[in-house]
């Protein structure tokens, strides 16, 4: 079974940060990218800035301190209605009537 590289950022980063990290990192062979607090972020970007400033797929989001339960493997189409139409608090509503 091949070894996977995952480089795990926090959906909280401003993009100073998202570019210091990948400056740091970049040298080593990263094959994907874990976004981390996404139930504490104000708002998406954060998923679009990382996948365009490193070109990694994005592996996975954490949405809360329990894990498993609370990571979430989410489409392209998911991430992209994130990032443009949903907001952390209609997010948060929907958990919670799932729940």
């Amino acid at each position: 079974m091949p070894v996977e590289t995952h480089l795990l950022i926090s959906a909280t980063s401003d993009y100073a940060f998202l570019e210091q990290a990948w400056k740091a990192y970049s040298r080593l062979p990263i094959d994907y990218i874990g976004i981390t607090k996404v139930d504490e972020a104000v708002q998406y970007g954060t998923l679009y800035n990382v996948a365009a400033l490193c070109g990694k797929p994005i592996s996975y989001l954490t949405t809360g301190q329990t894990v498993p339960g609370d990571i979430m493997f989410p489409s392209c189409k998911k991430m992209l209605q994130m990032v443009l139409t949903e907001s952390p608090a209609v997010m948060e509503a929907a958990a919670l009537a799932q729940g």
